[in-house]
């Protein structure tokens, strides 16, 4: 069976069929980073993949070295997967539980170097609630006005990580311990990011990281930054996947928003494996 591509929203988004990840040679690891490329979010259904499938696939993904910066929730033998969700063992949280809520986000961009592909795949879901929502940032550009894009092309944004640990913290109740008490320097990066594969302009922000826009305090940046995000976020334009057992998706930061929905599954299990790796390039 053939791999073939169903598009999920005009936008953005493709539903694959015809793979097995697990098997996943070289040659069509490419194809599917042609598509990662062309449709930003990749929804992989009914795979079977063992921690070792999940790190491999993650690394076909543009990358650099070292580990992710996250160390709470991670198997010992693959630090690079983290368990999300509510599930528990023996009464005892295993996995980090974000009760954010809507926050529309890319991430990274707090890194100098921030990750392009994160995957999530999914162990156990609820029956309703815990979707992920998307969107697409080159759609947020192109809906702007050519007065805006010229205000904003050049625009530099400051951002510290902190910031949303500490948001994540006050929602949640997680010590997120490491990353809780470290200090974080500020970096900054362009508002608007030149994809490097298809040399399309998006806007590339994320509300909860940010420190301010250079130039404006930061009451200001926050109004003008949901300003600059609305029209992009419009119910047409936003995808929510209610996951399934097996799913496996992936979507490409440099171009791609993403979101939380409200922790409203109290009762049920969601538990999902996250790969996030160290990115391989300044943003431009």
């Amino acid at each position: 069976m053939a791999m073939e591509f169903q598009p999920i929203l005009p936008a953005c988004g493709a539903e694959v069929t015809g793979v097995d990840l697990a098997a996943a040679d070289a040659a069509l690891m490419a194809e599917i980073l042609d598509a990662f490329h062309a449709y930003g979010l990749l929804v992989f259904r009914d795979q079977t993949l063992a921690p070792a499938d999940e790190v491999a696939f993650a690394r076909a993904f543009p990358h650099g070295p070292g580990r992710p910066i996250y160390t709470e929730h991670t198997f010992p033998d693959f630090p690079e997967v983290q368990l999300l969700g509510n599930a528990e063992k023996e009464g005892k949280p295993i996995a980090l539980l974000n009760k954010l809520g809507i926050e529309w986000h890319t991430d990274g961009t707090s890194r100098e170097l921030p990750c392009v592909a994160t995957q999530l795949y999914c162990i156990e879901a609820p029956e309703k609630g815990g979707e992920t929502l998307f969107a697409s940032g080159y759609t947020a550009y192109e809906l702007l006005s050519d007065a805006m894009k010229a205000r904003i092309d050049g625009m530099k944004v400051r951002y510290n990580y902190k910031n949303i640990v500490n948001k994540v913290n006050a929602a949640s109740g997680n010590a997120m311990h490491e990353r809780a008490v470290k200090t974080w320097d500020d970096v900054v990066h362009p508002l608007v990011r030149t994809h490097p594969a298809t040399g399309r302009k998006a806007l590339w922000v994320t509300p909860a990281e940010m420190v301010t826009i250079d130039g404006m305090d930061p009451e200001e940046s926050a109004e003008f930054i949901e300003e600059l995000m609305a029209p992009g976020l419009a119910d047409e334009y936003v995808y929510s996947h209610a996951y399934r057992p097996g799913d496996m998706v992936v979507w490409d930061n440099r171009c791609m928003f993403h979101s939380t929905t409200p922790y409203t599954f109290h009762g049920q299990t969601r538990l999902l494996h996250r790969v996030a790796l160290n990115g391989n390039e300044v943003p431009a």
